[in-house]
C-alpha cells in the first residue's frame, strides 16, 4: 500500500477555525486537483518531545499494524465537541495519558494531507497534527507516570537521530525531520 504526500500546511488557526494566515510547503505535489473538500474523515497524529527525543509507539493491531507512529486516529463526532479533544481522547485510548503538563502545551502545529496511491480520490486525508514538547523535569514525569502500553500500541522513545524511518510509513522520513526542524525554533 503506497502512501504518498500531497502537502504539509502549518497554520496560525485552531483547527477549528478557518485559516487566515496559512504558509503551506509542497513536499510532493502531483495531486494538484485533489483538495481538502474531498477529504475522508479528518484524522489526527501526537507527538510528545522531550530532550532530543519523540515518543512513538508500535501499532499492535488494525490499520498501520507493524509500523511505528505517534499516537492518534479518527475524530468522532459524536464523542469529540472539537479536533483537538479527538486528539487528546486518541492520545488516552492508545498510551493511557489524560493529563498533558500545563508547561508544555498542546498545539496543533500542522495539517498534512496524504492518499494511498491506489485510490487516488477515495484516499485522501487530512491529518491535523498535534505536538506536545516537555522541558521541564516535573512535567516529564507527569507523562511517565501515566505512559503505558495499550492493546492498541506500544509506545517507545527515541532519540532525534534514532527514530526507525524503515519501520514507519516511507513519507515519514520527507515529513518528520521537517517537524523537527520546526520544534527547535
Amino acid at each position: 500500500m503506497a502512501r504518498s504526500i500531497t502537502t504539509m500546511s502549518s497554520s496560525t488557526t485552531s483547527p477549528n477555525e478557518h485559516a487566515t494566515s496559512t504558509t503551506t510547503t509542497t513536499i510532493i505535489s502531483s495531486f494538484h486537483k485533489l483538495t481538502p473538500k474531498k477529504c475522508q474523515k479528518p484524522l489526527t497524529l501526537i507527538f510528545i518531545i522531550k530532550k532530543q527525543k519523540i515518543l512513538l509507539a508500535m501499532k499492535k493491531r488494525g490499520f498501520g499494524m507493524g509500523r511505528w507512529n505517534g499516537f492518534g486516529g479518527k475524530i468522532e463526532a459524536e464523542k469529540d465537541a472539537s479536533v483537538r479533544e479527538g486528539a487528546l481522547r486518541e492520545l488516552h485510548e492508545e498510551s493511557f495519558i489524560h493529563e498533558l503538563p500545563k508547561k508544555a502545551p498542546f498545539n496543533c502545529i500542522g495539517r498534512i494531507f496524504f492518499n494511498f496511491q491506489e485510490e487516488l480520490e477515495k484516499s485522501l486525508f487530512v491529518v491535523w497534527v498535534f505536538c506536545c514538547v516537555i522541558r521541564d523535569e516535573s512535567d516529564e514525569q507527569l507523562v511517565e507516570e501515566q505512559l503505558r502500553e495499550s492493546e492498541e500500541m506500544k509506545p517507545q522513545w527515541f532519540a532525534f537521530d534514532e527514530i526507525p524511518y524503515d519501520s514507519m510509513w516511507p513519507d515519514d522520513k520527507l515529513w518528520v525531520p521537517i517537524l523537527l526542524e520546526m520544534l527547535k525554533k
